[in-house]
């Protein structure tokens, strides 16, 4: 009987996660939260986000991505499916006509939808691991994707731009300056880069934490960039020359 168990527990173990994946697929609450108006998403989400013009939800799930009317009471208006696993996150173009995809697991695509029809516009295919996160540029023409490297695409008709290949670990976080013009990126190991845009140049790289880099954001004026990493510390940096200013939270004194 021992034998047997010991031969069955790995198979058990393999296939739990898989049937919990296809329950959370098919299972939706039977009740709302007090307040609450619809329940939006079938199957498990791992991200939503808002269209700019605050009119739609898209909802990044197991079974694809459902596009909600926030206006009608979260009327249903369409699912898009196309990755071969499950998608990981949603980011809308500044200017409504785009929705981009990520399939984090498996499929490694970058896919972009027309944010107003939910048509497939572009299959976006360069990486070979984990595709950690996507951001559209303010101007909307740049959307950049990260794994190990970085990759810059035409934020209009998804054609390749650039790739840039200078990280020594796995890309976390992304983050433009507000004209577009620079490229904040972070992760494993434990700094940070800027790039150029327009040209896919690196033009400065600082140290920026003891663990990796999980966060990362420019202020409204571009001057100043804000990074928070595995350490627990939250740090403000010079965005021009990359000299640090302040340490905003510091939890080596907790």
């Amino acid at each position: 009987m021992r034998n047997i168990f010991l031969f069955m527990l790995p198979m058990m173990l393999v296939c739990l996660p898989w049937l919990f994946a296809s329950f959370a697929q098919n299972y939706i609450p039977g009740y709302l939260p007090e307040g609450a108006i619809a329940r939006f998403g079938k199957g498990y989400p791992f991200d939503f986000q808002y269209a700019p013009d605050g009119t739609k939800l898209a909802v990044a799930s197991t079974i694809g991505i459902w596009i909600y009317d926030t206006r009608a009471g979260g009327e249903e208006l369409d699912l898009l499916t196309g990755h071969t696993y499950y998608v990981s996150r949603v980011i809308f173009s500044p200017d409504n006509k785009t929705l981009a995809s990520i399939c984090r697991w498996e499929d490694y695509t970058v896919r972009l939808w027309d944010g107003v029809t939910g048509a497939p516009k572009a299959i976006l295919v360069g990486h070979t691991d984990e595709i950690n996160t996507i951001v559209f540029s303010p101007d909307g023409n740049t959307l950049a994707s990260a794994t190990g490297n970085i990759r810059l695409w035409d934020g209009v008709t998804g054609e390749s731009k650039a790739t840039l290949t200078d990280h020594r670990g796995s890309v976390k976080v992304l983050a433009f300056s507000p004209d577009s013009s620079r490229l904040a990126s972070g992760g494993a190991d434990e700094v940070i880069r800027l790039w150029d845009v327009a040209t896919g140049e690196l033009l400065l790289t600082f140290a920026a934490h003891a663990n990796s880099v999980n966060a990362l954001m420019y202020s409204p004026d571009g001057e100043r960039i804000a990074s928070q990493g595995l350490d627990g510390n939250v740090c403000l940096w010079n965005a021009q020359t990359g000299e640090f200013l302040h340490l905003l939270s510091d939890r080596t004194k907790d």
